[in-house]
């Protein structure tokens, strides 16, 4: 299974999980599965986010759209998000 981890620095927790959470049809019609938020136990304007794709062609097509760009600006990103691509190498035990 594909998943990306997108690492962001936001201006307001609260305005970027608002902003986050507006995309989420647009996300899953987009083949987004799961996915899980977390923040730096230093910072609390470090953001991390593991999210589980069909594909990994649709969040490297998304990366490269104005439109993504623009609602993470609105959404109190600042800076380039840091993004990695994954394939999962074993499945989870549990």
């Amino acid at each position: 299974m594909p998943y990306t981890l997108v690492t962001v620095q936001v201006e307001d927790y609260a305005k970027w999980q608002a902003g986050f959470e507006a995309l989420d049809d647009l996300r899953r019609a987009n083949g987004e599965g799961d996915y899980r938020i977390f923040r730096a136990n230093d910072d609390p304007h470090k953001v991390v986010v593991l999210i589980e794709w069909e594909s990994l062609a649709t969040p490297r097509a998304g990366l490269a759209s104005p439109e993504l760009h623009e609602a993470m600006r609105q959404a109190g990103v600042i800076g380039p998000p840091e993004v990695l691509f994954l394939n999962e190498a074993e499945p989870s035990a549990v």
